[in-house]
């Protein structure tokens, strides 16, 4: 039987060659290094007594420096059990609960034309690695130039130059007997609303994207032209290219990320250049989208615990914390993240240029684990002088731990948040008294550790407030206006009742107030709060009431006449359209446009409407900098501009 390569990696990445080869030897517990999952024993296919077969884990491969046998899991079955390649397969799949393929021509076929893609994109490499050479490259080798990228990171990382042209590369390509078709489908080209198929990359510096094994299956191109709409441009998924399953310079970054013990994921291609070309060759970079779990599987086949540094300006820190939402679901014991944030408005090479690589060196060294960035996202800036704002905090870290999967660490994860509550709220001032401890859900004999109180670089830095969705602030705004003035449901229940509420609590509340107003037309404040009292609500209400961050807004309060509120609530209500639903919903057609590859004149419509709804309140409250950098944008307007 003939098996895909596909099929080969999910089974490899399913079975642990550690247990396979444990059933066979005792590990060297002097010379094993379990952290680094590294292994040793006597070796299986020869008499020895002194431990010479190395087992790495990270590479799911063995290698015995006495008598040469090397190879992977299959490999190891076939020579212990003396099976032939399919039926060590076979039995491997068993295992592992993987259903055999069932001989298909048309897959067969399938992986025949896949390889014929591969073909196309090399000849295309090739082509842009050329054009970066000719008269028509000088701009490109003098932004290279400027950027520090020397020849030799040139050369490392296969940059190329895509002419400005709209049919170069089809030129070349059709020279080799390459159809349009086949250029379609390798992401290379595009169709315009008239018919014409054009080049989808233009008058930008090109960076080959590779494969684990690295075989070149796609793109990104940086635009030279710095008013161009579409900073980056990626290739679309194509039969060799899905985006959230690759990490870019993987292939570069394997050995030394094996060597040295970690691996460093930045944002960006060229991020990935700048710290490569400083020496951290053992970095790797995400493709413009949030990490997608065969993405973190990635990292953890290089090392137990990699470093995520990425910017440190807004979207750098909100994109680590959604990273945080993704990974907590995947821990096991002892696989994990650290995150280095660097300083505010700095990427890697403007700390490497204005501070050099000890200053990078010691930003690594100062990585958070996965929890102590947790709790600093949870709990900084927080007053936690209410009980009702204690069981806040003490709830929502209760979800995210949940979402752990693996029991152990879960376990191990409720005692760290416990604990820090605990001290957190051990020192603190509630309600004028000093806290002492009580009857609680904590052991409060125990001897814990020093607070894990935000640093103070944290602590100063207004990207932490809010940073991770900009609607917070409103959200609690319309809640508490709906609590104080219960009788706006009636002209605004609809648009309250489309709000996506973020917080949890947030959310309990909004259920309940939409649940007593379909029961009562009109509401009234008295027997809402009846209602909330009798679901246990009205601590959160007392929160919402007692919140400083919502004091400055006078049409909120209690005092506040009917038509104040009103004015009030379709002031926020446009605030929060534009900082908002616009955005997301920018965002979604946008999304649409670049995965379906849509070229109908209603998608495109409907982005420019959207465009210019936000666009005529632009400004620092619609967080137009953050939209402009989301990829699926940039790769929308990337499309309307080769169109």
């Amino acid at each position: 039987m003939v098996f895909s390569d596909s099929f080969l990696e999910a089974v490899r990445m399913r079975i642990s060659l550690r247990d396979v080869v444990g059933q066979r030897v005792q590990w060297d517990r002097v010379k094993s290094n379990p952290t680094r999952r590294d292994w040793w024993a006597c070796c299986p296919f020869h008499q020895e007594k002194t431990p010479s077969f190395h087992v790495d884990e990270n590479r799911n491969r063995y290698h015995c420096f006495g008598c040469g046998a090397s190879g992977d899991v299959v490999r190891f079955v076939m020579e212990t059990e003396n099976l032939r390649f399919p039926e060590a397969v076979e039995r491997l799949a068993s295992e592992a609960g993987i259903k055999l393929p069932i001989f298909d021509p048309q897959q067969a076929a399938r992986e025949k034309h896949r390889a014929g893609l591969y073909e196309i994109i090399g000849v295309a490499q090739d082509f842009f690695r050329h054009q970066l050479t000719t008269p028509a490259g000088v701009q490109a080798r003098a932004w290279l130039e400027g950027r520090r990228v020397t020849a030799s990171m040139q050369e490392a990382f296969a940059v190329g130059y895509a002419p400005g042209g709209r049919d170069g590369l089809i030129c070349a390509l059709q020279k080799r007997g390459i159809g349009t078709a086949q250029m379609l489908e390798a992401g290379l080209t595009l169709v315009s609303q008239g018919g014409e198929v054009r080049d989808r990359f233009r008058h930008r510096i090109m960076f080959p994207i590779h494969d684990d094994g690295g075989r070149v299956i796609a793109f990104g191109g940086r635009a030279l032209d710095e008013t161009a709409p579409a900073k980056y441009l990626n290739s679309p998924e194509t039969p060799t290219f899905q985006k959230r399953a690759v990490l870019y310079n993987f292939h570069n970054a394997r050995r030394l990320a094996l060597k040295v013990g970690t691996v460093i994921m930045v944002e960006g291609y060229m991020d990935a250049v700048a710290m490569a070309g400083a020496g951290f060759g053992h970095v790797v970079a995400p493709l413009g989208t949030a990490l997608g779990e065969r993405q973190i599987e990635l990292m953890w086949r290089l090392a137990p615990e990699p470093i995520i540094c990425f910017d440190g300006d807004v979207a750098g820190m909100r994109a680590a914390w959604r990273a945080m939402d993704i990974i907590l679901p995947l821990l096991q014991p002892g696989q994990s993240v650290r995150f280095a944030m660097l300083p505010e408005g700095e990427d890697p090479d403007d700390v490497l240029r204005l501070q050099g690589r000890a200053a990078m060196q010691t930003i690594l060294a100062q990585a958070q684990s996965l929890s102590d960035a947790l709790w600093e996202r949870e709990s900084v800036g927080g007053s936690w002088d209410t009980p009702e704002r204690r069981a806040q905090l003490e709830s929502r870290l209760e979800e995210l731990v949940n979402q752990i999967q693996d029991t152990k660490v879960r376990a191990h994860y409720q005692s760290m948040m416990r604990e820090r509550c605990y001290q957190l709220f051990r020192g603190a001032t509630l309600k004028g008294r000093t806290y002492r401890g009580g009857e609680g859900s904590f052991d409060r004999n125990r001897v814990g550790h020093n607070t894990m109180a935000p640093r103070p670089e944290t602590r100063r830095n207004k990207l932490a407030q809010d940073v991770l969705y900009p609607g917070a602030r409103l959200e609690s705004l319309m809640v508490l206006m709906m609590l104080n003035h219960p009788m706006l449901l009636g002209d605004y229940g609809e648009d309250f009742g489309q709000i996506l509420l973020q917080k949890p609590w947030l959310n309990d509340l909004k259920t309940a107030i939409m649940e007593v107003a379909a029961q009562n037309d009109p509401l009234d404040r008295e027997a809402l709060e009846r209602h909330l009292s009798g679901q246990n609500l009205m601590g959160y209400v007392e929160s919402l009431r007692t919140d400083r961050a919502l004091q400055n807004e006078p049409f909120a309060g209690l005092d506040s006449d009917q038509v104040t509120a009103s004015e009030g609530w379709r002031h926020i209500w446009e605030r929060y359209k534009r900082i908002v639903l616009l955005p997301e919903a920018l965002q979604e057609a946008g999304r649409r446009l670049v995965e379906q590859q849509e070229e109908g004149d209603s998608e495109f419509a409907n982005i420019g409407e959207i465009i210019n709804q936000i666009g005529g309140h632009k400004g620092s409250e619609t967080r137009w900098d953050d939209l402009e950098s989301s990829s699926e944008i940039v790769q929308a307007k990337g499309i309307a501009e080769i169109k």
